[in-house]
């Protein structure tokens, strides 16, 4: 039997005018992908006709023109702005949960509090974790540039845009829950109940048994914790999380911490946290008391020896963890 041959039976026969259209629409392709940046199957058309195409190629040109015109290079910046919009939302949901914990009468409440602490620096994390990192903690940011994982150029920028963005997220809160304020204060006497039932909405105080000692030795002991599991939790050498999960993970922590320790001193753990609200209060006329507090010996606590827990913290880590890891990892165990 003669072999049947494998070319094929019929072959398509040649059309210039089809490939001659192929290759127009394949140039038209590339230079809308090369104008828009995007690929036609991408922009949005809202019907067939060929004006609502021209037009949904008009708005894709006004959006990378936009970008373009508002895409800032320098990196400190962008950092900067990244830092300040990621502290701006985690202090405006803490301050936000801390009014409404008050106006309800559960601001006593561990687990509610503790709650939306954590879940607060979850997101906020989420805005600035791509570009400034999310660090959204003074603290934190000395402790990582202790380590050398951030410059200390990049640290004073994160700073400053942490307390920046506190200080603005405590002004929205407060003008949000302005009525509220006001009508809260009607239940009130005048000698004063007002001003200190709500000034723990803005920042933290002792219990009135608490000594100074045991004061700062709850705040470096609660940020030295925090800054050892963030510490764990951000090193590529360690077994850290995926980087979808991390802000769970670090809000995870914070919401821990927290509960944990946060019933005698409020365990602020986070200088921006409390210094940028503290002044806020004072500027909308709650009075020196929210500085004076204590005879003065306690607005400072909250502020400065988080700072010396973190480090504190980051000492401990690289002395026990960090400095041990082989310069390459090994497959023995």
């Amino acid at each position: 039997m003669q072999k049947m041959s494998e070319k094929p039976l019929y072959r398509a026969a040649e059309n210039p005018t089809r490939n001659a259209d192929r290759r127009a629409g394949r140039f038209e392709e590339e230079e809308l992908i090369s104008k828009t940046g995007r690929h036609p199957d991408m922009v949005i058309q809202f019907q067939d006709d060929a004006d609502d195409q021209h037009t949904s190629h008009y708005e894709g040109n006004w959006r990378h023109y936009f970008h373009k015109k508002l895409h800032i290079k320098n990196r400190l910046i962008r950092d900067w702005l990244s830092e300040s919009l990621a502290m701006f939302l985690f202090m405006s949901l803490l301050l936000g949960g801390a009014a409404t914990a008050h106006f309800t009468g559960k601001q006593d409440d561990p687990m509610l509090t503790a709650v939306f602490h954590g879940f607060s620096a979850v997101f906020g994390i989420y805005v600035g974790a791509g570009v400034s990192g999310g660090i959204i903690n003074p603290a934190l940011t000395f402790a990582v540039a202790l380590l050398g994982r951030v410059s200390w150029r990049k640290c004073l920028v994160l700073v400053s845009a942490q307390y920046f963005g506190s200080f603005i997220a405590s002004a929205v809160v407060y003008l949000i829950y302005y009525e509220s304020l006001q009508n809260y204060a009607k239940t009130a006497d005048d000698n004063g109940e007002f001003l200190q039932k709500t000034a723990g909405i803005w920042s933290t105080f002792p219990k009135p048994y608490l000594s100074m000692t045991g004061a700062i030795f709850n705040q470096i002991f609660c940020t030295m914790l925090l800054s050892i599991g963030f510490l764990s939790i951000s090193d590529h050498k360690n077994f850290r999380p995926t980087k979808g999960l991390f802000p769970f993970a670090v809000g995870l922590l914070i919401m821990t911490v927290f509960l944990a320790f946060s019933y005698s001193a409020g365990a602020a753990m986070n200088p921006a946290r409390d210094l940028s609200p503290r002044l806020w209060s004072l500027i909308i006329g709650y009075g020196n008391e929210v500085f004076s507090h204590n005879d003065y010996k306690w607005f400072w606590i909250p502020w400065l020896f988080p700072y010396v827990g973190a480090l504190f913290g980051a000492v401990m880590y690289q002395i026990f963890v960090g400095v041990h890891w082989p310069d390459k990892q090994s497959t023995k165990r």
